[in-house]
């Protein structure tokens, strides 16, 4: 019953409500407490639920993690074998350059002789048949001499622009020694 049907009872009928009301209220603080305890535990069981799925994200994203530090790691050893190659090849760069230089100083030192002979050839020598004057002229001399005055310019020049190139060049020195890469294979097994 509810208060307004109260107000409008007669007295008599009201003593028996009274005798059952008392009743009525422990069954109520009963059925109150056991749907507290049922929130309680509704409660308890959402909590429980939301920290097992954080657990879970949270050990995924471990994973996650794990993963990509073993990633890093494989693509630091790459470059680190990337490095190490790019020295081999800029060693072998030096012993090619070494090389070149080699075919480059024995150039310059017959490209002037051969130029000077060149110009030369026609007036500092007669080698005609039935010629009974010297065979080399009074101005053989001067070949030698430009010969060497430039062969030796040559020499000069070209020394004083392969130092001027070495001193602009930052000096490097890398010593890298990598035994093992087992990155790049494990990433294609990948």
């Amino acid at each position: 019953m509810k208060c307004a049907e109260y107000t409008h009872i007669p007295l008599d009928d009201i003593e028996p409500d009274l005798i059952e009301f008392p009743r009525k209220i422990t069954a109520l603080s009963v059925s109150s407490s056991g749907i507290t305890q049922a929130l309680q535990a509704q409660a308890q069981m959402v909590y429980a639920c939301t920290a097992q799925r954080d657990n879970d994200l949270n050990l995924r994203l471990a994973k996650l993690s794990q993963r990509r530090n073993e990633l890093s790691l494989k693509i630091s050893k790459i470059a680190a074998h990337e490095s190490h190659m790019n020295t081999i090849i800029a060693k072998s760069s030096v012993e090619y350059s070494s090389d070149m230089q080699l075919i480059s100083v024995v150039t310059l030192l017959f490209l002037p002789g051969t130029f000077m002979a060149t110009l030369f050839s026609a007036s500092f020598w007669n080698f005609q048949p039935g010629h009974q004057g010297p065979v080399v002229s009074r101005w053989g001399w001067v070949y030698f001499v430009i010969t060497i005055t430039l062969t030796l310019t040559v020499f000069a020049v070209w020394r004083f622009f392969s130092r001027w190139e070495r001193m602009k060049e930052v000096p490097f020195k890398l010593e890298t020694d990598i035994s093992v890469l087992d990155a790049i294979d494990e990433i294609n097994e990948d």
